[in-house]
């Protein structure tokens, strides 16, 4: 449908702008304007540049009216503009939709058809549709912003260690069969140490029981060993070795197959244990006075978290 851009003479008395879409990106911004009646009263892109957020500015409060901004906040994009806005017209509503009900309105209005344009026209319509779902949007302090990046990034962290473990786990399994269950712990300081330099079954029941005992007492976090946990280790090793021996013209398994093996594993260790945190974090990354702001601020009412937790583990 062509767009017929209305009259500035007549815009006060006819275009009173009521919901404002913006679907943001990394570089052009799309605008929708809806009036009272819903329908579409202006459009427009823009950047977050000075000039871009006084263009934004100047287009949707120039008739002066109560309106309301919405817009899905993906990324940090949607930041400094809802900061802008928030500055300059504290009387502005900036409220934010949720995507699964942005998708649903988009799909019930347009299909399949899915732009930039659309989204923002969807983001715009949803105060008329379904304002319930739509949450006033918060703006903490620097400081609460600071502890949700860091909330975050002990999140990936921790997906990714547990990603890495579960590979490890697989391999093991996989090739060596029954060794990782001999252990007390499948991740004890014992069991890390004997996957970082032990993947060789062969090389294990060459140089015998004695000899494992003695290296998997000295990873042990005490000096006295555990005798029973090394035999049914070296027990699991001559197995392995067994196996390895009756099925050596059809496994694959040549005199570098372990030692590959042995420098992938030992490989995903030093990554894991690079991305290892300690279950109590220190606040080292960020500074005295945002430190000393989290502990004054965690403990104030704030509404609107959303899914990010409030990190029980902090002191």
């Amino acid at each position: 449908m062509a767009y017929d851009p209305p009259n500035p003479n007549t815009l006060k008395e006819e275009w009173m702008i009521r919901s404002v879409g913006i679907d943001f990106h990394e570089g052009q911004h799309q605008v929708r304007c809806l009036d009272e009646g819903a329908q579409l009263c202006d459009d427009f892109s823009f950047r977050t540049t000075p000039q871009g957020l006084a263009t934004l500015e100047e287009c949707i409060f120039r008739d002066g009216s109560n309106l309301i901004v919405v817009f899905e906040p993906m990324g940090l994009a949607w930041l400094i503009v809802a900061a802008y806005l928030r500055a300059r017209h504290p009387g502005c509503r900036l409220v934010k939709a949720k995507g699964q009900k942005v998708a649903a309105l988009r799909r019930y209005l347009r299909g399949s058809a899915k732009s930039d344009r659309i989204d923002a026209l969807t983001l715009a319509k949803m105060p008329f549709i379904d304002p319930e779902q739509l949450a006033e949007v918060y703006l903490p302090p620097a400081e609460v912003h600071a502890l949700q990046r860091l909330t975050r990034q002990r999140q990936r962290l921790e997906r990714e260690i547990v990603a890495r473990k579960n590979r490890i786990g697989r391999i093991a399994d996989g090739y060596l069969p029954g060794v990782r269950e001999a252990f007390s712990s499948p991740w004890s300081l014992q069991a890390r140490a004997f996957l970082h330099s032990q993947l060789d079954p062969f090389a294990v029941v060459h140089a015998g029981e004695e000899a494992l005992h003695t290296f998997l007492t000295k990873a042990r976090s005490r000096s006295r060993g555990d005798r029973a946990e090394t035999h049914l280790v070296y027990l699991a090793c001559q197995n392995a070795a067994a196996i390895y021996e009756l099925s050596r013209s059809a496994s694959g398994v040549d005199e570098g197959f372990f030692a590959d093996l042995q420098e992938e594993i030992a490989r995903e260790l030093r990554l894991m244990r690079l991305r290892k945190l300690n279950p109590k974090p220190s606040h080292g990354g960020l500074r005295s006075s945002t430190r000393s702001s989290i502990r004054r601020t965690t403990c104030a009412p704030y509404p609107a978290w959303g899914s990010t937790p409030r990190l029980s583990f902090w002191p």
